[in-house]
């Protein structure tokens, strides 16, 4: 036996009561209503929504649209989808010039999925309006898969600017010292050297062959005694001049000598 979900009734018929009223006070998103027409009540959707055959993820915005000929399209409010089910789409025409309508629905597209198309994606399932209040709490809505969102287009990473290179310190040479120059060393006289005189050649003593000097045969002195007052006596018959003849006979050698010196040097 089936359970009947009183409360979730009773807040949905309340809810479906509420969209009636606004709708009723709104009339969709027109306020013209056609001369000497009253507007339809509206019809409130619910159900199960389906995307790509899978459930619709949540967030999706789904409209009623119709589009008679000869009369300005009607768009009604969006739902948003949640847990794979759309509440409460209230499909209210201006007039009852749009009785008959053929109703589709549409995903539009929202801040969630702005890269759905602007003409929205349309579901398989349509229905005709034919005027309320009514409800219809089980309309499946099915919709091909939605477009793939653009890659995103990848943000340039800020490059770091480079660290501005510091300046390296400029090693400065030192300046240089002239060298102190050196003193050129003065120069010393130096003396002369003394050249030692050429020594005069002593004259070679010429031997000078001895002068035969002939020499007396001694003679035989006797000598008397004689007291020590007398000296000595001579004896007649020797010569008494010994010493004076030995002096000649020097003196003579020397002038002999000077003689032949004086030659020596004049020649």
């Amino acid at each position: 036996m089936r359970t009947v979900n009183y409360p979730a009734k009773i807040s949905l018929s309340f809810g479906i009561f509420v969209a009636l009223v606004m709708m009723l006070a709104l009339n969709g998103r027109s306020t013209v209503y056609a001369q000497g027409s009253p507007p339809p009540g509206p019809v409130v959707f619910s159900g199960l929504v389906t995307v790509g055959g899978a459930t619709a993820p949540d967030g999706l915005s789904i409209v009623g649209r119709m589009a008679p000929i000869l009369l300005t399209p009607y768009e009604s409010f969006s739902q948003t989808t949640f847990g794979g089910s759309y509440t409460l789409l209230a499909v209210g025409p201006p007039s009852s010039s749009y009785l008959y309508s053929p109703i589709t629905f549409h995903i539009i597209p929202n801040a969630a999925y702005p890269y759905i198309p602007t003409t929205g994606i349309a579901a398989l399932e349509t229905t005709l309006f034919l005027g309320g209040p009514g409800i219809q709490d089980a309309y499946v809505l099915t919709f091909p898969a939605l477009p793939l969102p653009p890659t995103p287009t990848p943000v340039p990473t800020a490059t770091a600017a480079p660290p501005t290179p510091v300046p390296t310190a400029t090693p400065v040479p030192p300046t240089p010292v002239p060298p102190t120059p050196t003193p050129a060393p003065t120069a010393t006289t130096i003396p002369p050297t003394p050249v030692p005189p050429t020594p005069t050649p002593a004259p070679t003593a010429t031997t000078v062959p001895p002068t035969a000097t002939i020499v007396p045969a001694p003679v035989a002195t006797l000598v008397i005694d004689q007291p020590e007052d007398d000296g000595p006596q001579t004896v007649a018959g020797t010569c008494g001049r010994s010493e004076v003849t030995d002096l000649s006979f020097l003196l003579a050698g020397v002038a002999f000598l000077g003689l032949v010196w004086r030659r020596k040097i004049r020649s």
